[in-house]
């Protein structure tokens, strides 16, 4: 054989191992993230930086597979540590809406009260809505199918999550900051609440224990002459405190008092419109 020949094949043998090299690291990689997000406690200041380990973990793996589903769902579960949440604790929660007396958004004033007292510090919104964007980012223009509905499920429930803690959370205890609910904030809540019904049915979710709440809360609005910053801080006056009077007539007898708060949160249709998928 001669030197040409040899480095020929030399060349095309290096070659040939790079994605199998490239497939093994990205292999290991998972797997040290995994290891350090079961190790990520969102209750425990000092596992912190094990969500953070398993984020970077994530990251490496992007820069060989940007697109890899895995390495989203890794990522984004660390971020939601960093913000105070265990994800299983979010699904449980929203799953329950529907057997709950308090009104949807008044049990996640109640969460969120629990957590931050539970964890010791501030739940952190930018966290939050961090850990929507890996997934988001990874499955834009992917087809669902039986081996990312997981990560569908994931992202549409982070949503959903945010969508309900997100105006709360600034609306403070019995809504005493209700006025920093502007109109961008507004935006995202609604995109939030359509966003995830659209991810949650991607993901092969029939539960109407898990759809209703997202639909009926995208309704109370939408159903009240659209989702506005004026609209969403009617709904935190009347679901988060007992005697803040909305700022819109809702019932039609030209006074903005409590009695408008049945009709916002109560209007006519509610139960059809819960039961519709918000994008149609």
């Amino acid at each position: 054989m001669t030197t040409s020949q040899k480095t020929f094949f030399f060349f095309f043998a290096l070659v040939a191992a790079l994605p199998l090299s490239c497939a093994d690291r990205i292999d290991s990689l998972i797997e040290q993230a995994k290891f350090a997000l079961d190790r990520c406690d969102p209750a425990v200041a000092s596992t912190l930086p094990n969500c953070t380990t398993a984020i970077e973990k994530a990251d490496e793996i992007q820069t060989f597979d940007p697109a890899n589903v895995d390495a989203a769902v890794l990522e984004s579960s660390g971020r939601l540590g960093l913000a105070g949440f265990d994800f299983l604790q979010l699904a449980a929660r929203l799953a329950d809406l529907q057997n709950v007396a308090e009104e949807d958004f008044a049990e996640f004033r109640s969460l969120v009260t629990d957590v931050e007292a539970e964890n010791g510090r501030e739940i952190d919104l930018d966290e939050l809505a961090a850990a929507v964007t890996p997934l988001a980012g990874a499955l834009t223009g992917v087809t669902a199918d039986e081996n990312n509905e997981r990560a569908f499920f994931q992202l549409g429930m982070i949503q959903a999550i945010d969508a309900f803690i997100r105006p709360v959370k600034v609306a403070g205890e019995d809504a005493v900051s209700v006025a920093d609910i502007d109109a961008a904030m507004a935006a995202t809540v609604s995109d939030d609440f359509v966003s995830a019904d659209s991810n949650l049915v991607a993901s092969g979710t029939t539960e109407d224990d898990i759809l209703r709440p997202v639909r009926e809360n995208f309704c109370r609005c939408s159903l009240n002459g659209g989702f506005t910053a004026a609209c969403l801080r009617d709904l935190m006056r009347c679901e988060l405190s007992d005697t803040a009077a909305p700022e819109q007539d809702y019932n039609g007898d030209a006074a903005a008092d409590r009695t408008d708060c049945l009709t916002l949160v109560e209007p006519g249709g509610l139960s059809d419109c819960g039961g519709t998928d918000t994008s149609l």
